[in-house]
Parts: structure tokens; sequence; C-alpha cells
């Protein structure tokens, strides 16, 4: 599964401010549930941008990924995720590699440990970023 896509209306709502200020057109689970009628697929990447963005700081990108994905997981008999995520995204926004790595790892490591799903990360690094944003 995408981890940046499992950011549910409420889950975005919830999140705290990040420090870019990365604002949301809402602050509530209700006021954001909008977004997710989606028209079309560039609106479903609009809204994946928009929710995604929050997340900016390290302690961000556990919880405001996919914190309610874990326990999800686990309440449907999941003992297992392959969670594909984008850091350059972030990158772009200001984080470091370091930042972005060590949260996402930070929250593979909170899924085994709090609900017994093994996370196994795989970035993905989209088409047209340069060489660099691959090799960090």
């Amino acid at each position: 599964m995408h981890l940046e896509g499992t950011v549910r209306a409420g889950d975005a709502a919830a999140d705290r401010p990040p420090a870019t200020g990365w604002a949301l057109p809402a602050d509530t689970a209700d006021g954001l549930a909008g977004l997710y009628e989606f028209r079309d697929f560039d609106h479903f990447i609009e809204t994946w941008v928009t929710t995604t963005g929050r997340a900016a700081d390290r302690a961000g990108f556990p919880a405001g990924g996919w914190s309610s994905t874990r326990p999800r997981a686990a309440s449907h008999g999941a003992v297992y995720l392959e969670g594909i995520f984008t850091p350059a995204e972030a990158v772009n926004r200001g984080a470091s590699w370091d930042q972005v790595f060590t949260g996402y790892c930070d929250g593979a490591q909170q899924a085994r440990e709090l609900h017994g799903v093994q996370v196994r990360l795989t970035p993905d690094i989209p088409r047209g970023y340069p060489l660099e944003a691959a090799r960090g």
C-alpha cells in the first residue's frame, strides 16, 4: 500500500500543523470530507498532495502519513504490510532525507511494537526527479 495514500480526512484534520505551515482547506473531518469525493485522477492527486504536504518534519512522518493505518491493518488481521512512500516530495518541501527515512522507519517500528504488524518500506522516486533525488 502507498502509505501516504492512506491518509483519511479524520487523520489529516487531527494532525498537528507542521512547522512548514502547510494548510488544509478545513480543520475537521467533516470539513475535509468533500476532498475525498474524487472527480477524476487529477483531483485524487491534488488531494494526495494537499493531505500529505503537512508532514514535513521528522515528528510528522510516522503520524502524519499513516497513524491510523497500522491499527486498522491489525484490526483486519494483517501481520505484514509492504509500505510504499514518496520521500522526495517531503524533501522538496524542506525536510532532509534523514528526517524522512528516520520518521518512516520509526513508524514501521511502532507498527511492529504496538500492533504486531511488520512493515517493510519501499521508497518511490517519481519519474522526472533528478538523479540526486534517487541517490538520496
